[in-house]
């Protein structure tokens, strides 16, 4: 067995700051904004949800006509995750079926037509016990797909709450892997090189005074014959709950994760995760042509109802006083090289958004709850997508 090379765990559920909660298998509320864009970087697809519970339509949005196309109207997929092709001719999906207290997973590929065809029913943990994350993600170089999974009950020591599949669309098999979950960076938890994906996995440490042990999560980066390899972290730590926006995003082999003031970046190759702080505006990133983007945190003031819990019973119309609150807001900044003007474009954003650089690296889409904007190298805001 190959070895694990660091022994330095991760402080905290580090998927839920790079994006596992943001995959809720409903997805209803938070809108992920889950898109893929098209190896030409003419447009991109992504997921819309539909009346169904639990079912969606996928979209095409074309960048030259500014127009969106709907390709599947309402596919029975159970996860707003897509996939496409290295070739971009088929979308992937995937759809989760409970059979008494097992579970199942069907691979679904569409064309551009909305033509459909399956692949086989592959054994997936038990019934309920992946519901928080079902994410679909696909590799060129080798050809391969990442399809992982999680349960809610992360802290339930008698579950196995992550699962992770390897499927290699040429022999139509899957690899399980147990306690781990991909972690999606731009859309893809898949390196740029294709050499392995970066995960989180789920191990605990055992102690006389709890045979269950301690649950403990750490960095893992996992090549194609699904070996592990631990990431060392130093002696730094996260805490989740302060974490309040995050734009991850691959710098070749490294992975990086930027909100105000702070920036970690995870090196794949070294197998180091390193935080970095005071990183005041800090740069999310960088065009061809030296445009950068950068976030900044700010406040501004608004208004809301002194009692938060007002008498609203029938006869009961009092006037509720209003009272300032000072809130924290986030903006994109985009910043020209030093030769040119210096502010090209600002933009307020929400938080959870997540960046996706197209192929050509003259286009980034930013996916804002319901909002996906885009952003070419010029600073000009071409497109504003309402889903």
């Amino acid at each position: 067995m190959k070895p694990l090379r660091a022994k330095t765990w991760w402080a905290v559920w580090v998927g839920v700051v790079l994006g596992l909660c943001a995959a809720t298998s409903d997805g209803q509320d938070f809108l992920q904004a889950n898109l893929v864009w098209l190896p030409d970087s003419s447009g991109f697809v992504f997921s819309k949800p539909v009346p169904h519970q639990g079912r969606f339509s996928i979209v095409q949005y074309d960048l030259s006509k500014r127009a969106l196309r709907l390709v599947v109207v309402d596919s029975e997929a159970t996860s707003l995750w897509l996939a496409l092709s290295p070739d971009g001719k088929q979308i992937a999906a995937t759809r989760f079926v409970a059979k008494g207290k097992e579970g199942s997973l069907e691979l679904l590929f569409y064309d551009f037509t909305g033509q459909e065809r399956r692949s086989s029913a592959f054994p997936w943990g038990t019934a309920g016990s992946f519901d928080l994350f079902l994410g679909l993600f696909w590799g060129a170089v080798p050809e391969k797909l990442v399809i992982s999974g999680a349960s809610s009950d992360l802290g339930n020591p008698t579950k196995t709450p992550m699962l992770t599949g390897i499927y290699d669309p040429q022999e139509k098999k899957i690899t399980l892997l147990r306690h781990v979950v991909a972690l999606p960076i731009a859309g893809t938890p898949i390196r740029p090189d294709g050499k392995g994906f970066l995960a989180t996995g789920d191990w605990r440490e055992t102690s006389a005074a709890n045979w269950l042990g301690r649950i403990v999560r750490n960095l893992v980066f996992i090549d194609w014959e699904g070996w592990q390899y631990l990431i060392d972290t130093k002696e730094s730590s996260l805490v989740a709950a302060v974490v309040n926006y995050v734009i991850p995003y691959w710098d070749g082999p490294v992975a990086v994760a930027s909100w105000p003031n702070n920036t970690l970046r995870i090196d794949t190759e070294e197998r180091i995760g390193r935080l970095i702080k005071n990183a005041t505006p800090h740069v999310l990133y960088t065009f061809p042509n030296g445009l950068t983007m950068r976030l900044i945190e700010d406040q501004a003031k608004r208004l809301k109802p002194a009692d938060k819990r007002p008498d609203k019973r029938p006869g009961n119309d009092v006037a509720v006083p209003l009272v300032e609150e000072v809130a924290d807001i986030f903006r994109i900044e985009l910043h020209s090289p030093p030769a040119r003007q210096p502010q090209v474009l600002t933009s307020t954003v929400h938080r959870g958004c997540f960046l996706y650089p197209a192929p050509n690296q003259h286009l980034v889409a930013i996916g804002c709850g319901s909002q996906i904007l885009v952003i070419d190298d010029e600073g000009n805001l071409v497109a504003n997508v309402s889903r």
